[in-house]
């Protein structure tokens, strides 16, 4: 194992999630929110908590290498267009990939959850007293980050379940998380399930929680910090104890030499064109 900060997890989450959709059409865009997701599951796991709080503590079990989510996600979507992966439709009950849409066996209509997440978070205010199916989804664990968001910026509640689908059977061992204020409410999931790489339907319910208008201002204004830590991981500033930061978060070497691999895809090749317009060190700068 190898430790890397937190910053490392986004910068090379994002270029991945980038490089990966170079040639498919995935925009920068989706790619940051690919890097904030990462890291925010990443600090889940350096959250100062004990045995008493049972969801998160059961999610930091669970959740000993941060980087298997979104390594299993990119080696599904490589490649896939962006068309493949989104939502046909979010004014249906289920969502799911157009079927037209699919360009090969491999895509085989499976939802992202960046992409899905993204749309999840933009409507999340009218999708209020809803249930929405997603419909075949890679990686459901990604969804997490987006729900938190969403939860404490617009005063909403989520009940998630999903099962896992192994060689397309859905096998035991489901999936129930709850969210309320930001926070896990709830979990209830065996490792397989939490950390599958597809679920055949994932549920998701959202009411709206009442709120004062003293919790409004103030969720308002944890919504316009723009720390990761706060906004992101959605736990307060401070949370995170002062070791964890230092120490980031632990990462397999092989995992992260992936990420790397992946990342690299977007750079550009060194060759003396590039030096001569100023790339790279000069021969004296060491």
């Amino acid at each position: 194992m190898i430790v890397c900060s937190l910053n490392e997890i986004e910068v090379y989450s994002r270029r991945a999630y980038r490089g990966v959709g170079v040639a498919s059409g995935t925009t920068w865009g989706l790619a940051e929110e690919a890097g904030k997701s990462a890291r925010c599951l990443a600090s889940l796991v350096l959250i100062n908590t004990s045995s008493a709080d049972m969801p998160l503590h059961n999610l930091q079990n669970t959740l000993q290498n941060t980087l298997q989510p979104l390594l299993s996600l990119l080696a599904n979507i490589d490649g896939i267009a962006y068309d493949s992966l989104r939502p046909h439709s979010t004014s249906d009950s289920v969502w799911r990939v157009a079927k037209s849409s699919a360009q090969n066996s491999q895509s085989n209509n499976h939802l992202c959850p960046i992409i899905t997440g993204c749309a999840i978070s933009d409507l999340a205010p009218s999708l209020a007293a809803r249930t929405i199916v997603l419909e075949s989804l890679f990686s459901p664990l990604l969804l997490l980050p987006f729900l938190l968001r969403a939860s404490r910026s617009h005063g909403l509640i989520f009940e998630v379940s999903w099962q896992k689908v192994t060689q397309g059977v859905v096998t035991q061992g489901l999936v129930t998380i709850a969210i309320k204020d930001g926070s896990l409410a709830k979990l209830d999931a065996s490792n397989e399930a939490l950390l599958c790489d597809l679920a055949q339907k994932v549920k998701v319910t959202i009411q709206e929680q009442e709120k004062t208008n003293a919790e409004k201002e103030s969720s308002e204004r944890d919504a316009s910090i723009g720390s990761v830590e706060s906004v992101g991981s959605i736990e307060p500033i401070g949370s995170i104890t002062q070791a964890g930061k230092s120490r980031g978060s632990p990462v397999r070497e092989q995992d992260w030499q992936e990420l790397q691999a992946y990342a690299a895809r977007i750079y550009v090749p060194a060759s003396e064109e590039s030096r001569l317009r100023g790339a790279g060190a000069i021969e004296d700068e060491n």
